[in-house]
């Protein structure tokens, strides 16, 4: 498949995966990035139908493990941190079970852990209209309006930059393939796997969320022991962009620990 991988870091810095959520994009990690300093080379793939990245089918769970494992292949020898924000975090779970020889940490971010599926259709429902826009402001304002507000206008104006493009028609759009969109969305109300035994784990919740299912997080926790540390931050789903300095710290302090 050949995905485009956003690189932030020194090319001899230790790899990091790092795997955005549903309808983002690997840019969403420069911030990040940055903060964890020289010593990490962040590799952040925009995953199939997102982005830069080929939008062909298949639009499943294991086309995502795949084709991030072409990624490891490409970039990295051995076993690896990874980094997943929502749907990442899925893609992170399953890509640590179907190849445990080359994960070497798992640093949830408000982890996609079962949607339930009356959500996903609402938000399919929405997805197959056509969200476009007349200009940037109009773009910008909805995206205010839809999940963004409260945020500092530079995070608004990175996402609008990086994320926004113009169609043939002129009018602007979101960069992800909408019908692999919806498709991935019903894969998130599949059950999703606990780490595997022993991996050491980070979970970051975003205490307003109400993303990560409590069940969910309880059974980590029997299953990974003090392999398993559980950062609650008092944000929502979007925790490295509403909560930057405490999400780094909770990844540093793990990735250090690795």
């Amino acid at each position: 498949m050949g995905l485009h991988v956003h690189e932030f870091g020194p090319a001899d810095g230790r790899p990091v995966l790092a795997l955005h959520g549903l309808t983002g994009h690997g840019r969403r990690y420069a911030d990040l990035a940055g903060r964890l300093g020289a010593r990490y080379r962040v590799l952040a793939p925009d995953l199939r139908g997102h982005g830069a990245s080929p939008v062909l089918p298949p639009w499943d769970l294991d086309a995502l493990v795949a084709d991030v494992v072409e990624v490891l292949d490409r970039y990295a020898t051995g076993p690896v941190p990874v980094l997943g924000h929502s749907l990442g975090g899925v893609v992170a779970l399953r890509l640590a079970g179907a190849v445990p020889e080359r994960v070497s940490g798992l640093a949830l971010l408000d982890p996609g852990t079962g949607m339930l599926p009356e959500k996903a259709l609402r938000n399919a429902d929405r997805m197959l209209a056509d969200e476009s826009y007349a200009d940037v402001a109009e773009a910008r304002a909805d995206r205010v309006l839809n999940g963004w507000s409260g945020f500092p206008d530079s995070t608004v104006d990175t996402e609008v930059a990086d994320h926004l493009a113009r169609r043939a028609d002129g009018r602007w759009t979101w960069r992800y393939h909408r019908p692999a969109m919806v498709a991935l969305m019903s894969a998130l109300t599949r059950p999703v796997p606990l780490p595997p035994a022993g991996l050491p784990t980070l979970l970051v919740i975003g205490a307003k969320s109400g993303v990560v299912r409590d069940g969910w997080r309880d059974a980590c926790r029997a299953a990974l022991s003090d392999r398993l540390t559980v950062v609650t931050l008092p944000c929502g789903h979007l925790v490295q962009q509403e909560e930057p300095a405490a999400t780094a710290t909770a990844v540093a302090d793990h990735l250090a620990a690795l």
